[in-house]
């Protein structure tokens, strides 16, 4: 509640560009209530276009905004997708069955170890 009272003080008293307010949460439901949590605070629906610039999230969702608007510099797409552990289980799983490989002999467990490690 302190925070988000901090951030609605900024930018709707202070004036401050909510891009230049970076606010990182665990999960994307902490960071949503906190959002909502200002809009409610400024009690305007014109401000709430004012929200959109807000960098609130958690550090994951942060860093993929940041890779999506920078990632251009690199020479990548920014359509990417991140997976997580279930889903990269899942894609080592159909990589080896197109590869007729026995999951049970390569364990696709041992395998995002061995990618995450490299």
């Amino acid at each position: 509640k302190v925070l988000t009272h901090r951030i609605a003080y900024l930018i709707f008293q202070k004036k401050k560009n909510p891009r230049n307010i970076l606010a990182v949460t665990f999960t994307n439901k902490a960071a949503q209530e906190m959002k909502d949590r200002i809009e409610f605070i400024s009690k305007d629906i014109s401000n709430r276009k004012i929200m959109k610039g807000l960098w609130m999230g958690t550090f994951h969702s942060i860093c993929a905004r940041i890779l999506r608007q920078e990632i251009d510099i690199l020479g990548y797409d920014k359509n990417f997708v991140i997976y997580d552990k279930g889903d990269q289980i899942s894609m080592i799983r159909r990589c080896l069955k197109t590869l007729d490989l026995d999951n049970k002999k390569y364990s696709p467990c041992d395998f995002c170890y061995v990618l995450s490690d490299s």
